[in-house]
């Protein structure tokens, strides 16, 4: 990451739904509320019986319960930390803004672009068809998630700039 400097013209800004995140984290506590109790209480007979193998799907709905409560708590906090995230991408780098704060990548700084999307519907509900990692080689990197609109252009736009030095003009 380094300072802004000469990026030159600005070729697009997507904006982050932030609401969405907080939509998902309120969904998942819930879920992960009602999950774990639940399980909780059929656990423990499961567990106190003797016989091998009668304690499996408790166990597994006492993790699900765990990760549900884990994904709404992590998707809470970006909910309450992420307020306005949007990025804007430039001829010659990317930033990303968020919380009063402005984490600019410039194209010579990358070091590796990773695609962890999934297009399945469960990910693409989620924002998780996008999920675009930007390597950076000092600080932390940019990430790219399908809650930014045009995630998909964002990234393939990125993407271009880094391998193949096509770099992003205004429209």
């Amino acid at each position: 990451m380094t300072e802004d400097g000469d990026l030159g013209a600005l070729a697009g800004r997507y904006e982050t739904d932030n609401g969405r995140r907080g939509r998902h984290a309120l969904v998942l506590l819930l879920l992960g509320l009602v999950v774990t109790p639940v399980s909780v209480i059929l656990v423990l007979p499961a567990y106190g019986n003797s016989l091998v193998g009668d304690d499996v799907l408790p166990s597994v709905l006492l993790g699900c319960g765990g990760g549900l409560l884990l994904m709404g708590a992590w998707q809470g906090v970006l909910f309450l930390t992420r307020a306005g995230e949007a990025f804007e991408l430039y001829e010659h780098g990317l930033v990303q803004v968020y919380g009063g704060k402005r984490r600019v990548a410039r194209w010579d700084d990358v070091t590796g672009i990773t695609d962890n999307g999934k297009d399945t519907a469960l990910a693409r509900a989620l924002g998780g068809n996008v999920n675009v990692q930007v390597k950076l080689a000092q600080g932390r990197g940019v990430v790219i998630t399908g809650l930014t609109e045009d995630a998909e252009h964002l990234a393939l736009a990125v993407r271009r700039a880094v391998e193949d030095g096509a770099r992003p003009t205004p429209a």
